[in-house]
């Protein structure tokens, strides 16, 4: 089973001007040479990603006693066994398993948990002298797991959060290309729109929809906002729900700039213990697409807005209040 995964996945993740049997797999390497032993921990390759002209995986060290204190190993091939290497252990002992947390062309990034629970970033090329940490400890405590992170073009952003204080992050790969782009700033759920990253974000002054294009100069707030959601992207926009009592009611939309971003239209919420019917927002050419309650009438029709408050309209008139209350965003096909 870990011989085969090995070679599966390899078949993937390789560059395309290398060719490989469509209809047959083969052995790249035996990497496990000892039978496990009965119960303990598995250690077949995993965490699968492209670096360079190589891929990259990671295993658990084996014939460790007490397990808990076994490494993780990353390895490297190229897809012939004398191209099959470690490049190094990850961390020894280690908090957790090591995860994958993105690529960029020609890297990839693995976020890596020592024994004291310290989280870094680390990234390899494919070689031991291109694989090392990154930057800061990302966290200490990982009660809501690691801090968000996204690819922007070819960087990635993260987030840095330590006893409390967070920061935005970007990096090119390089020692010397990361850097602090917002500090402090505690960022969640990035959207990209365009050459652009939407998300939430708090200061520590105040919350609100913040923009950024992977630069100091280019990360900033657009609008002060108590709470929000469904952000969504749709060409180089983006829109999200907000205001209401209890759950978010009003349809607005923002291009990056406090100009362009505004209120739509409201949606009402049945009573104070039901949530508004509109729940998704499903991007469309040159907008999106909703299920909403619009009058006091009940009646749940479906809508479009391509980001005007003229251009927001109902699409359905239906007479059941209920004839589109379980409609998902995934049964719409554009």
């Amino acid at each position: 089973m870990n011989r085969l995964a090995l070679a599966l996945l390899l078949a993937a993740l390789l560059p395309a001007r290398a060719v490989y049997p469509q209809t047959a797999q083969t052995l790249v390497r035996d990497i496990n040479t000892q039978p496990p032993a009965p119960g303990s921990p598995d250690s077949s390759p995993r965490q699968f990603a492209a670096a360079g002209s190589r891929a990259v995986f990671i295993t658990r060290e084996e014939g460790v006693e007490p397990p808990a204190l076994a490494a993780y190993l990353l390895w490297a091939t190229d897809g012939s066994d004398a191209g099959t290497s470690t490049l190094l252990r990850l961390c020894s002992p280690c908090g957790a398993e090591p995860q994958r947390a993105a690529e960029l062309p020609g890297l990839a990034f693995y976020n890596v948990i020592d024994a004291n629970g310290a989280l870094r970033l680390w990234r390899t090329d494919g070689t031991r002298a291109g694989t090392f940490a990154l930057g800061p400890v990302l966290a200490t405590s990982l009660s809501y797991g690691p801090p968000p992170a996204t690819v922007l073009g070819r960087r990635l952003l993260f987030g840095v959060c330590v006893e409390a204080h967070c920061s935005l992050w970007s990096t090119d790969g390089s020692a010397e290309g990361t850097v602090p782009i917002q500090d402090p700033l505690t960022a969640y759920g990035f959207v990209l729109a365009g050459d652009r990253a939407f998300f939430e974000g708090n200061d520590g002054g105040e919350n609100g929809l913040w923009v950024t294009d992977g630069t100091p100069a280019g990360t900033r707030m657009v609008q002060a906002l108590s709470y929000f959601g469904l952000l969504t992207a749709s060409g180089s926009r983006v829109f999200f729900m907000t205001g209401g009592d209890d759950y978010p009611t009003d349809l607005w939309t923002s291009d990056g700039t406090k100009q362009g971003t505004r209120f739509l239209r409201k949606f009402l919420q049945p009573n104070h213990y039901v949530p508004p019917f509109t729940d998704f927002l499903k991007p469309v050419p040159g907008g999106v697409m909703l299920v909403g309650i619009s009058g006091r009438n009940g009646v749940i029709n479906l809508w479009r807005s391509d980001g005007t408050p003229a251009g927001t309209r109902q699409l359905t008139a239906f007479p059941d209040g209920a004839s589109l209350a379980g409609l998902g965003w995934n049964q719409i096909a554009v």
